[in-house]
């Protein structure tokens, strides 16, 4: 069970992904914020729930995830970004932690896997998981991924 009481919103445009997430966060202790399918609803909901961290999809239907992940880094930049997706992060992960994101892991890692890296961004950690890459727990301030490198100061505080 998560001691800090953690908020987490998570969007997805399938119903089932969001419903299992929802499920798997509020059976491991964390509070969902909220949810939403696409990027106008979630950023409404984000103004108002303000949650730590952000479960995200990098396809949104007709919106793009990576949009998404640019507006709540410059709306909401003390808002953790997790990117949780079916693309494949040779392609993807140093992408998105280019644009912002602390977390990364592909939809066909385990509950647990997405669990460990929702722990290291919590504690200020880059972390990357998929079948092809593994990052986890290394500090923010210089990463290698796929021979891109992703330099950032340490994340600020949660909201």
């Amino acid at each position: 069970m998560q001691e800090d009481k953690t908020s987490i919103f998570v969007v997805d445009d399938h119903p089932l992904m969001r419903l299992s997430l929802v499920r798997l966060l509020s059976d491991a202790g964390y509070i969902v914020a909220g949810e939403a399918c696409g990027i106008t609803e979630a950023l409404k909901k984000i103004h108002y729930t303000r949650p730590n961290i952000l479960i995200v999809d990098i396809s949104l239907g007709d919106d793009s995830g990576f949009d998404l992940l640019k507006e709540v880094r410059l709306c909401f930049p003390r808002v953790r970004i997790i990117v949780y997706t079916m693309h494949d992060a040779s392609m993807y992960a140093a992408r998105a932690l280019k644009s912002g994101a602390a977390g990364f892991v592909t939809k066909g890692e385990s509950p647990e896997t997405l669990l460990k890296i929702i722990l290291d961004v919590i504690n200020g950690k880059l972390s990357v998981k998929s079948k092809e890459n593994s990052i986890s727990g290394r500090d923010r301030k210089s990463t290698r991924l796929n021979s891109s490198h992703v330099k950032r100061s340490r994340m600020p505080s949660s909201a």
